[in-house]
């Protein structure tokens, strides 16, 4: 059966290139066909089963933490006998290899919920438990991920590759994920999934144009209501990306976090350069491991040249490199920025950066701040925030404010500067003069 010829073109039967036997592809360690047979084969299958096809993804990493070195034919040999040992578990199964470790198992015919269940349950019990492997004892790392469908939708090529594209789905998940539960497929986050890959398209079209533009949004002292400062924020031109958010966190998925930042510099020098922005204190985002080039080093001269000042808000996704740290402390000390912590208790790499930085000022942001009137848990943490604050000699700004109950709660607990839609939405400009609002009436 591995034969493969050609019917030979003087017959006049077939065209030469016509292929007398083409064996499906497989896996030489395991014998399993690839996952992409998976297609071809659910068009033969399916039409013949009744119920429900049960999808389960799964990585099978050998646990070698006991042994003292690594052996890449015994971790192999663990994973064939594991594989051998489902397949005879399951007799109306199939089974497909995709990478080393990951695997697709095809479950046929599942007429009930609880045997939709009692079939998910007895592949993480054959899975957890400890194998003789020859004169070792052997564990499994696995990660499965489930995705069920019913056997009468899946009639066309097309049907069968999308069952494999949310498989392939589910494997990018479990990479993700870092517990030990399975991943069951979510019809939504699929959906969110394929906008995403839809909407990254326009990307490098958005950069390459720079189809952005900066808005600014005023912070406000509580103790006179006097515009201290503005937010530099950033919105995209391409109506693919209405909501700024998401402009962020794609570019971030996408490796294009510095890109992003070094477009906002660049216009936010055009703007004072032109005197199109009128000169006061400002606030910008720099995330993750971006440098800070001349650009931004520019503006905080600038600004400082002019008697006002260049905020840097470090928005730490990501535990930032040690030396790349110290160099942005060096560079902030000696261009006079001030350093803002962002997203402060969002992330431990925020945390982890507020211990080693001695930051001027710090954002609690909107989802803390959000129905303080009604959130005791808010109140309280908020409340703790502020205190850490007062005890280091650290500016306090409470992002996100809405309402005067949100206000009036925060004047309270003695916030330093708060900013939000309660004063003003961001802007295009800054007033040549700070506005000073009314902070006991002042409305949205």
């Amino acid at each position: 059966n591995s034969y493969r010829g050609y019917i030979s073109h003087i017959t006049g039967a077939v065209p030469g290139h016509a292929s007398l036997y083409n064996p499906s592809p497989k896996e030489y360690q395991t014998g399993l066909e690839t996952y992409q047979n998976l297609i071809e084969n659910l068009i033969d299958n399916a039409p013949h089963t009744k119920g429900k096809i049960l999808f389960m993804t799964m990585f099978l990493g050998v646990n070698l933490s006991g042994f003292s070195m690594y052996d890449v034919d015994f971790e192999a040999k663990c994973q064939r006998m594991l594989v051998d040992i489902l397949k005879n578990t399951f007799q109306n199964s199939a089974m497909y290899f995709v990478t080393k470790g990951e695997y697709i198992l095809v479950l046929y015919g599942i007429k009930t919920e609880e045997a939709l269940h009692g079939a998910m349950e007895e592949v993480k019990e054959i899975t957890s438990r400890i194998y003789p492997v020859g004169d070792e004892s052997v564990s499994f790392e696995t990660k499965l991920g489930v995705f069920c469908e019913y056997a009468g939708v899946i009639r066309t090529v097309g049907q069968s590759r999308e069952v494999l594209n949310k498989l392939m789905f589910c494997m990018m998940k479990l990479k993700q994920g870092k517990d030990g539960n399975p991943y069951e497929f979510s019809s939504y986050a699929y959906r969110q999934h394929l906008d995403r890959l839809l909407r990254t398209r326009y990307l490098p079209a958005i950069f390459r144009e720079e189809q952005i533009r900066l808005v600014f949004q005023p912070i406000v002292s509580l103790e006179n209501g006097k515009t201290v400062m503005y937010e530099v924020l950033v919105r995209s031109t391409h109506e693919v990306y209405p909501n700024p958010d998401m402009l962020i966190k794609d570019c971030m998925s996408q490796g294009l976090d510095k890109e992003l930042d070094m477009l906002i510099y660049k216009k936010f020098r055009c703007m004072l350069e032109s005197g199109e922005l009128p000169m006061a204190n400002f606030t910008v985002n720099i995330l993750g491991n971006t440098p800070m080039n001349d650009d931004l080093l520019w503006i905080a001269d600038l600004l400082h040249d002019n008697g006002y000042c260049l905020y840097l808000e470090m928005v730490e996704h990501m535990k930032i490199a040690d030396d790349l740290l110290e160099d942005r402390i060096l560079q902030a000390k000696k261009h006079h920025i001030r350093l803002v912590a962002d997203d402060y208790g969002q992330n431990a790499a925020n945390l982890d950066t507020l211990y080693k930085v001695n930051f001027d000022v710090l954002k609690i942001p909107m989802e803390f701040t959000t129905r303080l009137d009604r959130n005791r848990k808010n109140r309280s943490f908020v409340s703790n925030i502020i205190h850490y604050c007062k005890e280091c000699n650290v500016y306090s700004i409470a992002e996100g404010v809405e309402n005067e109950a949100e206000l009036q709660i925060l004047k309270e607990m003695r916030v330093d500067y708060v900013q939000g839609y309660y004063f003003s939405r961001p802007m295009s400009t800054v007033p040549a003069e700070p506005v000073v609002y009314d902070i006991g009436r002042q409305g949205s």
